[in-house]
């Protein structure tokens, strides 16, 4: 039941990270990709985060109560310090690149772009591998509940 409630906790928070995002927001990103531009605003990162930790709740949640699963207490807790990583990184990412690209002496703070790009995405690569680990150590014990001959 721990982990539902880091990660609804969780997805409040980057709700009202968002929600101050959209208020006070800055210029939106804007990407060239073969023509076409896709244009970010800076409360997409969190309301993404928001959306995916909600789901998580929802899933540790429904585990929990509906098969009466035992979820991996370290896994759950590395998955979501994993998902605090990239919530972080990512809102971190967003907010350094629009001031980088304003800065005389840009060169330095693109390293630190590429760093936080680096660790937001293997953090959050890195928490999905967590969970399928997870997850998969809850449907052998389901199963084994389930078809265990007494």
């Amino acid at each position: 039941m721990l982990p539902a409630k880091l990660f609804a906790g969780l997805a409040l928070a980057f709700s009202i990270c968002a929600g101050f995002a959209k208020l006070f927001s800055p210029p939106s990103m804007d990407i060239g990709v073969r023509g076409e531009y896709f244009s970010f605003g800076p409360f997409l990162v969190p309301l993404f985060c928001a959306v995916t930790c909600a789901n998580f709740a929802v899933l540790y949640y429904a585990a929990a109560r509906i098969f009466q699963a035992r979820w991996n207490r370290t896994l759950s807790t590395l998955h979501f310090s994993l998902s605090v990583c990239f919530g972080v990184s990512g809102t971190l990412f967003y907010l350094m690149s629009t001031r980088v690209e304003n800065h005389p002496n840009g060169e330095a703070g693109l390293l630190w772009l590429f760093a936080l790009l680096l660790v937001g995405i293997l953090s959050f690569v890195a928490s999905y591998v967590v969970f399928g680990i997870n997850l998969i150590l809850v449907s052998v014990q389901v199963v084994r509940a389930r078809f265990a001959t007494r």
